[in-house]
């Protein structure tokens, strides 16, 4: 059954921890306007809620289970490593740093020890090594956590490997990134590269974004020596 407009505002309101104030600012209406979407539909003055509205609510919803499910971290920028600066969109991505803990290699995007690692050694690194970076590394840069959440559930499920422990979020001048790493591919012909990517799902799942209506999208790739390359260069035919 169905849950009547006035269960479906309230629900989201007290889930989303918002007043009617807050909610309005939100929306960009006003408190007056929530008013008469919560009155009863027999009732003088009720509104009903437009499609765009419902489904603008329904999404900020989702945002925060979304927000629920990763933890976010703060990325960092390297002068030794700077990031590479993406010149459509005009910002730069944070620094890229190998993570060494109890001869485990990672990667990340932050030189700040985990709790749970606290002897991690990091290495900030403008491209990976041959023979000590035995994969690929891709980071990419998100819209939204539900993008992200598109995104994680889409290499999941394409991905052999255990995406969970590798997948890491971050925070950097205001924009979502993410950085996990995978074995290099058999039919691959490149040794190692890291991919910077900007596609809020290359996969086709995530919410698309209105920014990809606007911009084709770019992607930036990196070999092991530090050159670009273009993926007609790393995958056989």
């Amino acid at each position: 059954m169905q849950p009547t407009q006035q269960e479906f505002l309230t629900d989201a309101m007290e889930y989303l921890g918002l007043t009617k104030n807050a909610l309005a600012i939100k929306l960009n209406t006003s408190e007056f306007t929530i008013n008469a979407w919560l009155l009863a539909e027999d009732k003088s003055g009720y509104v009903e809620l437009s499609e765009f509205i419902r489904e603008k609510i329904s999404k900020l919803v989702q945002e925060k289970k979304s927000a629920n499910f990763f933890h976010v971290h703060t990325a960092s920028l390297d002068d030794a490593a700077p990031g590479r600066y993406c010149d459509i969109y005009q910002f730069r991505f944070p620094s890229v740093y190998r993570a060494v803990s109890s001869g485990v290699i990672s990667y990340t995007l932050s030189d700040l020890p985990e709790p749970e690692m606290p002897e991690t050694r990091f290495e900030a690194i403008q491209h990976l090594s041959a023979g000590v970076d035995d994969v690929w590394v891709f980071i990419n840069e998100h819209s939204s956590m539900n993008a992200v959440l598109g995104y994680w559930r889409a290499i999941s499920h394409s991905n052999p490997d255990s995406v969970s422990a590798r997948f890491k979020l971050y925070l950097f001048d205001d924009h979502l990134f993410s950085i996990y790493h995978i074995n290099k591919p058999e039919t691959a012909l490149m040794d190692n590269v890291i991919s910077y990517q900007i596609d809020d799902n290359e996969f086709q799942i995530a919410m698309p974004s209105i920014r990809r209506k606007q911009f084709d999208d770019w992607n930036l790739i990196i070999d092991c020596d530090g050159n670009e390359r273009q993926k007609s260069d790393i995958w056989k035919e």
